[in-house]
Parts: structure tokens; C-alpha cells; sequence
């Protein structure tokens, strides 16, 4: 994904987020199989971790 230069931390596992899917750069989010998480990949997590993520930056702005 050429996330090198974006200041976005990862691991082998997935992209870094913090309990509100912030990346290290303040200003990406991330959800879904693509984040580093401890829940198989796969899992029904993506329509939730998509719902969480609208209403908390609509509330955030």
C-alpha cells in the first residue's frame, strides 16, 4: 500500500489503530481485515467498524 511515507505505523498483522481507528497520522483511519487486530480477519467487522467510524467523525466535526 506505500504506506512509508505516509506516517502510518503497521506490522506484518495489519495497519496500527487506536480504539477510535486513528492511524499514527492523525488524519487516516483505518477499518476493517486491513487493521492490526487480535479478531480473525474476515469477521463480521467491517459494517460496524464503519458505522462506529461515520458517527464518531460526524460528531467529531
Amino acid at each position: 500500500m506505500k504506506l512509508d511515507n505516509t506516517g502510518v505505523e503497521y506490522s506484518n498483522r495489519g495497519i496500527k489503530v487506536d480504539k477510535y481507528l486513528t492511524t499514527s497520522a492523525n488524519n487516516i483511519y483505518a477499518m476493517g481485515d486491513i487493521v492490526d487486530k487480535t479478531a480473525p480477519a474476515l469477521t463480521s467487522t467491517a459494517q460496524f467498524e464503519a458505522d462506529y467510524l461515520s458517527a464518531y467523525l460526524l460528531i467529531k466535526n
